[in-house]
């Protein structure tokens, strides 16, 4: 349904692993300013934040649950300015700094 187009087409998020151990995150805007929604897994929820920001590189907030993996693929990386979240561990990473373990 609609709720599943949104998480995997709109907010980029795919169970890369069974039970949501690892996502693969490929998200797209293509017309929409924003988009925001949450995912619930088995390891509790994955919130995605989305914004275009004029012309400079769309904005990307990600809360995960502590042991789930994130892969971003490069080509995302340097197309979004991204910052990945757990709440248990506070800020895991923002664009350009050094990644933490559970992203690939």
């Amino acid at each position: 349904g609609p709720a599943v187009w949104l998480h995997t087409a709109v907010l980029g998020i795919s169970p890369a692993e069974s039970g949501f151990a690892a996502i693969d995150w490929n998200p797209s805007l293509g017309d929409l300013d924003w988009a925001e929604g949450t995912v619930p897994t088995p390891h509790g929820p994955i919130h995605v934040e989305l914004r275009r920001q004029g012309q400079a590189r769309p904005r990307a907030a990600l809360s995960v649950p502590q042991g789930v993996e994130v892969r971003i693929g490069e080509g995302i990386r340097q197309a979004w300015e991204i910052e990945v979240r757990c709440p248990n561990w506070g800020l895991r990473n923002k664009s350009g700094k050094e990644k933490p373990t559970h992203l690939r």
